[in-house]
């Protein structure tokens, strides 16, 4: 992912890609809030990618260009931190982190923040197996967004498909 794409003149503006945490981030609590695998797909298409070209001898490479997929010297702390911690906990779904419901919050930094008992939603307490609506599959709604026409719209804009 560029560090900047204008979607009106299909070009990069910013080609650079320091390894971010913030797509992985997304994609991990979009999975988590719908249940829907192409989270999953996403998820693995990024790990895929950043060992095809970011991994080097010592870490991992923020790209320089992605264009021309040069690598930089360098790797940011938030690559192990923030990145691979969203990545790891996006597969891992037996993980504890996995299995609370709401009484904590992962700080911008991706620390666990647990919440005190003040704030817990103590409505939920007394339900057993408790599942959110948005986990259901709606029987009228597309059950994947890779089912869905538009899915590559966003490879389509950038001219890869």
């Amino acid at each position: 992912l560029p560090e900047r794409f204008n979607f009106h003149l299909r070009n990069v503006e910013i080609a650079s890609y320091p390894l971010r945490p913030e797509f992985i981030e997304s994609t991990y609590f979009l999975y988590r809030a719908t249940k829907d695998p192409f989270y999953l797909h996403v998820g693995e298409m990024v790990l895929k990618d950043l060992q095809s070209y970011t991994r080097v001898e010592c870490g991992y490479a923020s790209v320089k260009d992605v264009l021309t997929k040069k690598l930089e010297d360098r790797m940011e702390s938030f690559v192990l931190s923030e990145t691979f911690k969203y990545l790891y906990l996006l597969f891992d779904t037996e993980h504890i982190f996995n299995k609370l419901d709401d009484n904590f919050v992962f700080t911008t930094e991706a620390h666990i923040f647990p919440l005190t008992a003040q704030y817990w939603k103590k409505t939920w307490k007394h339900i057993d197996n408790f599942t959110c609506n948005a986990y259901k599959n709606p029987k009228k709604l597309t059950p994947s967004i890779l089912e869905r026409p538009d899915a590559d719209l966003a490879r389509e804009l950038v001219g890869f498909e």
